[in-house]
């Protein structure tokens, strides 16, 4: 959120602490006192040798997560101070951003805010870990605000797929469900409708696709779909998935693999074939959205056609 007096006070590095910017980060120098500065609060640079426990904590992680190499965690992460100026009181006491006054407050959140939307969109950042309840929700504000993609735990929504795939198990439609998500919003639900409507093109997807078609139809495609996670507890068909690729989403998130009529590689890739293709990611809860599956299967469809059997004619 805001610089400790003992850690980017010190050095000018987020969670500064000194031992650590040294050692892992191995940078070093001189660092100059600023005009004034709190008696009991001053500036020492790398002589600091007061420990700042949240920034070892900080620095410690990306040690783990970089394989114990700055450039690695770094090819992959950028930290960010939301206000990256140290206030002291009169007596010393650190001054966080959320003490302050509301008229002052509002300022520097407006010039932070700014700055923080230009970075995201800069680095095209795909995940934002807030350190801090005050950073937490100034950036789900911003995110929503600004219209910023926010990354989203794709386990959570195969989740609330999966509940309506187990609703058309019990509606006796094959187990398919499906999410649209945009802006960590869900846009659209829906799942399998072929029997109860005799209508063969009835699936997940396709339900999906009308209720967007019906609940924004004055925007043009490419607004309605250009931001759009589709989770889908199958592997979209053949169908479906050209349909999903013409509207241009994001990209699709699937469970199993669809050996029969699979349109993201079982049977046919159509990625491979289309001029703009989307990213495909399967496998998410694959073993769940399987055993739905079986247990439609293992049952009789009571909207299946009647089996024709040839018999052999006596001449």
């Amino acid at each position: 959120m805001n610089p400790g007096p003992w850690g980017m006070m010190q050095n000018g590095v987020p969670f500064g602490e000194t031992n650590s910017v040294r050692d892992f980060l191995d940078l070093f120098g001189t660092v100059h006192k600023p005009d004034r500065e709190h008696p009991s609060k001053p500036v020492l640079g790398f002589s600091c040798s007061r420990s700042e426990i949240s920034g070892r904590r900080f620095w410690e992680l990306a040690r783990v997560l970089g394989a114990g190499s700055p450039h690695q965690f770094f090819k992959h992460a950028f930290v960010h101070n939301y206000f990256p100026l140290c206030l002291l009181s009169s007596n010393g006491k650190n001054i966080t951003p959320s003490e302050l006054k509301a008229n002052v407050k509002k300022e520097i959140e407006r010039a932070c805010d700014e700055c923080l939307v230009e970075v995201l969109l800069l680095l095209e950042i795909e995940v934002v870990v807030a350190i801090g309840r005050f950073v937490e929700k100034r950036v789900q504000k911003l995110c929503s605000r600004a219209n910023l993609p926010i990354q989203v735990s794709k386990e959570s929504w195969m989740k609330v797929a999966l509940k309506h795939a187990e609703q058309a198990l019990r509606d006796g439609e094959v187990p398919v469900g499906c999410l649209f998500i945009k802006h960590n919003n869900i846009i659209a639900e829906g799942r399998n409708e072929v029997n109860v409507t005799k209508n063969a093109t009835r699936h997940a997807e396709m339900m999906c696709i009308d209720t967007v078609l019906q609940n924004h139809w004055r925007e043009c495609p490419l607004k309605k779909f250009g931001n759009v996670t589709v989770v889908v507890t199958v592997e979209p068909c053949i169908m479906c998935a050209a349909a999903l690729h013409d509207l241009g989403v994001r990209e699709i998130i699937y469970g199993c693999p669809n050996d029969r009529f699979g349109g993201c590689g079982s049977v046919l890739d159509v990625a491979a074939v289309h001029c703009k293709p989307v990213p495909v990611a399967g496998g998410l809860y694959s073993d769940q959205a399987m055993s739905l599956l079986k247990k439609f299967y293992k049952g009789v469809n009571p909207n299946a056609p009647l089996s024709k059997v040839k018999t052999k004619r006596n001449y």
